[in-house]
């Protein structure tokens, strides 16, 4: 309807992309068809989703796909769970340490309790990536 108002008329194909902005507007003329209010109206609309969402996750703190989400059982274990991610350790800024994987296992929680699948060693512990599917992780770190 805003396109409307403001006379833009760039035909479409199927997909409505950039080489049916070209063919059907860029090409036929802006006097023709207005094609120069495309460009305008798509920032607006970008700043407005754009500061709209950032708003809304950051205020309501709503996950995001390529989430990881850490618990921590106790100190230097933890319960990691996620999707579309991946995982680096690190210690906190205050202390002059590092960490790695003392223990790296993949398993599931059900009914509240960890229940292992299989051990993670050498090349696995390398780069933790978290897949397409929830994954979990049970994770003890030693500091040196």
């Amino acid at each position: 309807m805003l396109m409307h108002i403001l006379g833009v008329g760039v035909g479409l194909t199927f997909s409505g992309g950039l080489i049916d902005l070209v063919l059907f507007g860029i090409m036929q003329g802006n006097a023709k068809t207005s094609w120069l209010w495309i460009p305008v109206v798509g920032a607006v609309y970008f700043l407005l989703y754009f500061f709209t969402f950032y708003f809304l996750i950051k205020k309501f703190d709503f996950e995001t796909p390529g989430c990881v989400s850490f618990f921590e059982l106790e100190p230097n274990k933890f319960l990691v769970i996620g999707m579309e991610g991946s995982l680096e350790v690190k210690c906190k800024p205050n202390e002059a340490k590092k960490a790695s994987f003392l223990r790296l296992e993949s398993g599931t929680v059900e009914e509240g309790s960890w229940i292992p699948d299989r051990n993670l060693n050498g090349d696995e512990r390398m780069a933790i990536k978290f897949g397409s599917m929830p994954t979990a992780y049970m994770l003890e770190l030693y500091k040196y």
